[in-house]
């Protein structure tokens, strides 16, 4: 496909979509093209991705020569490609509605965007990873984004495997044609990663920290350690001193933290976060590689403006501190969904794998939302599809012995004493939380971990499900750091103990804030390792 520009290079454009709803969007524009003829398609930009005005002049040029260009469409849910046929291409730096709404999809007929393409064919689905072999990233530097992401490193490189497109949260690309001199992909996918491939072979501990609801503020009234700058607080103990007493300095092979790692989603407050948080891992010989985290609703910005009308996923705006802390301890800006998963191999050799769900995926606005839990399906299928629970061609599950771990940071049963009836109050457990206890127990997780109401309980609950009985164990942890500890006797961390055999011995430790060398046990129990395998 020859350009009119001086440079004779092949060129098509690649964009990424995802299903929000029940709709399957592929099959809704493939049903117009059957019915009319042709469908115009929109790029649904994020937030902070503006109109490549130079890429689409460059596009219309091909179009003026070669009457037709390839678009690939890659479904984010289901990892799967589209090659599509576009004839005509319309932009605009102010969105615009569709040149023909009847001959659009009715669920965004209404809806403006950047740029409109006039498909007249959507061929068969590609899902292997040479689908795109002979293609690279074309120069990413013109693309125009007030993200914090830096994608320069995908420039003139060579799209090896399809995971590429999916790694970025970009949703529009350029690509070209293959040069013999452009760099393969793949050394940069597995520089920094959100799900480990394998495990990781840990030499010093058959233990893990579990920490929760921090609440990093500069306000004394919210948080109780000396890491806040409030002169008048009486308190000297750092939070990270407070632990290591707690814990006597006690090795530890992963880090676990439920969420809430700041009070008001301030950049203060996530630097307090972040430096306690790397001293944390220093103290107690914790590889950054290995810590799993997840964000609380404190982590996230409300917003002031209230929907008119639907229901909103959390805006790239609320999270943009939250993914600022996240790509400074992981390495990398977090994915769509703020989700991740760690697997390590203890030095008792036993197998363990943590996944971290987001249950903040709700825009919270005043009165609205607040503190409300919400995980969507989309996550669950996104989680247990990159960690290799369920292989999505057959949809079967592997066998594994691995002692796995779910955290997420709100709760999954009622676990307020009483709340009074009350308007607008933010009602807190999960609304999926059924649907998120019938995905621990199709992926058999043996432990689940909550933060949130700063109130600690350990809840056994047997399930009947896929004609068998399962048992979920549930840890609610109290707050680590927080002034509000609701009915718990102090601020507390846990410790998952694997050093028993075939036993997990689950501790409860509260924190000093005097500096006294001491170590109060407020709860233990054990569960078997291998309880539902």
């Amino acid at each position: 496909m020859k350009t009119s520009r001086s440079t004779a290079v092949s060129y098509c454009l690649l964009m990424r979509f995802k299903n929000l709803g029940t709709d399957d969007a592929v099959k809704a524009h493939k049903d117009i093209i059957r019915k009319k003829g042709f469908v115009w398609a929109g790029w649904w930009a994020k937030p902070d991705e503006s109109l490549p005005v130079e890429q689409m002049c460059l596009i219309t040029d091909i179009l003026k020569d070669e009457k037709q260009l390839v678009l690939y469409i890659a479904d984010s849910n289901e990892h799967l490609i589209y090659p599509c046929i576009v004839t005509e291409v319309k932009f605009s730096p102010g969105k615009t509605l569709s040149p023909e709404p009847d001959y659009t999809p009715s669920y965004y007929s209404n809806t403006s965007v950047y740029i409109w393409f006039k498909i007249e064919e959507i061929k068969s689905v590609r899902s292997e990873d040479d689908c795109l072999s002979n293609h690279s990233f074309a120069d990413y530097d013109l693309f125009p984004t007030e993200s914090e992401n830096d994608y320069s490193g995908f420039n003139n490189t060579s799209i090896n495997t399809i995971k590429l497109v999916f790694n970025q949260k970009r949703t529009l690309m350029l690509l070209r044609e293959k040069h013999d001199s452009d760099r393969t992909g793949i050394h940069w996918i597995n520089t920094k990663r959100h799900f480990s491939s394998d495990f990781v072979n840990i030499k010093n501990s058959n233990s893990i920290l579990v920490l929760s609801d921090l609440h990093f503020s500069e306000k004394e009234e919210v948080f109780s350690f000396a890491d806040c700058e409030d002169k008048s607080l009486k308190v000297t103990t750092s939070l990270q001193e407070a632990i290591q007493s707690a814990t006597n300095k006690e090795r530890f092979a992963s880090l676990i933290c439920a969420g809430d790692f700041t009070h008001h989603a301030s950049a203060k407050g996530f630097a307090k976060a972040e430096q306690s948080l790397m001293s944390i891992l220093n103290n107690h010989s914790i590889d950054k590689d290995n810590v799993v985290f997840v964000p609380g609703n404190h982590d996230f910005s409300f917003t002031k403006k209230v929907a008119a009308s639907g229901i909103k996923y959390a805006e790239e705006k609320a999270k943009r501190k939250y993914t600022s802390f996240y790509k400074k301890i992981i390495g990398i800006a977090p994915n769509e969904f703020c989700a991740m998963g760690r697997r390590i191999l203890l030095k008792n050799k036993l197998p363990v794998e943590i996944v971290g769900l987001n249950s903040n995926c709700l825009q919270q606005e005043i009165k609205h939302f607040s503190g409300m839990g919400y995980v969507g399906k989309e996550q669950l299928k996104f989680v247990e599809t990159e960690m290799g629970w369920v292989d999505k061609e057959t949809n079967e599950r592997p066998e594994s012995y691995a002692f796995r771990i779910l955290v997420l940071h709100h709760h999954l049963y009622p676990i307020e004493w009483a709340v009074q009836p009350t308007r607008d109050y933010p009602y807190s457990t999960c609304l999926d939380a059924v649907q998120i206890m019938h995905f621990a127990a199709r992926n058999r997780i043996n432990l689940i971990i909550h933060g949130h109401k700063h109130q600690f309980e350990f809840v056994q609950m047997n399930r009947w499900t896929d004609q068998k009985s399962y048992k979920h164990n549930i840890l609610g942890m109290g707050s680590t750091s927080s002034k509000d500890i609701a009915t718990s006797k102090s601020n507390c961390i846990a410790i998952l103990d694997f050093n028993q055999e075939n036993q997990l011995m689950i501790r409860l430790l509260g924190l000093p804030t005097d500096g006294v060398q001491q170590q109060i046990e407020l709860f233990r129990c054990s569960i078997p390792i291998f309880l539902n395998q």
